[in-house]
C-alpha cells in the first residue's frame, strides 16, 4: 500500500527519485480514476464506469478488471498492455493531495523504491536544485500533476451533476467463475441511458454546459470495451501458467497511440 507524505524542502533537500520503468505499482488496481481531459484517449481501450468514494461521491474510472486486486492491463513484466496509460499513474511516485486547508500539496509515496530520501550519490534525479527550488525534471512532474488536479475538479463537478440528475445507476455485470457459475460484480455504476433520453431540454442543456453530457455519452460508448477484457483475462491466465503468452493482436483489439507520458 502506498504511504503518501508531503514533500518538504527542509526534510527532502537532498532526496532523489527515479522515474518508473514499469507499472508493477499498479498491478492490483481494479479501477483507475479518469479525467475528462483523457476520455477521448481512453475510450478505445477501457470500459468506463463510476465507483463510490469513501466520501460517498461517485467518481469516473477506467475499469481494469472485474476481479479484485487484479489489473489486467499490467502484464507479467510490469509493462502496460495497451498504448494509453491513465494519467493517475504517470506522475508516480508523486501525487497531489488535499491538505486540511483544502490546498493541493505535492506528496510522495515513501514506500516506493523509486523514492530515495537519503541518497548521497548520483543515483536518480534530485528533487531540489542547489538554490532550493524544484529541479527541472521535478518541476515538469509537478506541472503535469497540477494540470491533472485542475481537470479532476472539473471532472468531479460533471459527475456530481450527473448524479443530481439521477442518471447514475448500478451496473449489472455477471462474471463466470472457474466452477462455471455466474457471479455478480458489485460496486460499479453506469449511466441510465433510458433516463438520459427522457430528460427535458433544459436539463440536457445544463448538463452539456458543464461537460457532464460528454461524460455520460463517453461512458455509454465505452461499455462494449468490456468484451476486450476477456482477451486480457486469457493473456493473464497464460502468464500465470508460466507458458509463453499466446500472441494476440492488441493493435487490432484496441488501436494505436503514440502517448507522451506527461500529456493527456
Amino acid at each position: 500500500m502506498p504511504t503518501w507524505k508531503p514533500i518538504q524542502k527542509t526534510v527532502h533537500q537532498d532526496a532523489r527519485w527515479q522515474p518508473y520503468t514499469d507499472y508493477q505499482f499498479a498491478k492490483n488496481d481494479t479501477t483507475a480514476p479518469l479525467l475528462m481531459a483523457e476520455m477521448a484517449n481512453a475510450l478505445p481501450f477501457y470500459p468506463m464506469g463510476f465507483v463510490k468514494t469513501p466520501k460517498d461521491e461517485f467518481q469516473l474510472v477506467a475499469v481494469q478488471s472485474l476481479q479484485p486486486n487484479l489489473n489486467l492491463f499490467v502484464n507479467a513484466q510490469g509493462k502496460w498492455r495497451v498504448p494509453y496509460v491513465p494519467s493517475v499513474y504517470r506522475g508516480y511516485p508523486f501525487k497531489m493531495l488535499k491538505a486540511e486547508t483544502n490546498d493541493s500539496i505535492l506528496c510522495v509515496d515513501t514506500e516506493s523504491k523509486l523514492f530515495l530520501p537519503e541518497e548521497k550519490g548520483d543515483k536518480g534525479q534530485p528533487l531540489f536544485a542547489e538554490q532550493g527550488e524544484l529541479s527541472e525534471p521535478m518541476q515538469k512532474v509537478v506541472d503535469f500533476l497540477q494540470q491533472c488536479e485542475q481537470n479532476r475538479q472539473a471532472t468531479q463537478q460533471a459527475v456530481t451533476a450527473l448524479n443530481k440528475a439521477e442518471l447514475i445507476t448500478p451496473w449489472s455485470i455477471q462474471t463466470r467463475t472457474s466452477e462455471n457459475t455466474e457471479k455478480p460484480v458489485k460496486g460499479l455504476y453506469k449511466i441510465d441511458e433510458a433516463s438520459l433520453k427522457k430528460l427535458p431540454g433544459e436539463t440536457l442543456e445544463k448538463l452539456s454546459q458543464s461537460n457532464a453530457l460528454a461524460v455520460a455519452y463517453s461512458q455509454l460508448l465505452s461499455m462494449p470495451r468490456l468484451k476486450g477484457l476477456s482477451q486480457l483475462y486469457k493473456l493473464h491466465e497464460t502468464e500465470q501458467q508460466k507458458i509463453n503468452p499466446r500472441e494476440v493482436d492488441l493493435d487490432q483489439l484496441f488501436g494505436e497511440d503514440d502517448d507522451d507520458s506527461l500529456k493527456f
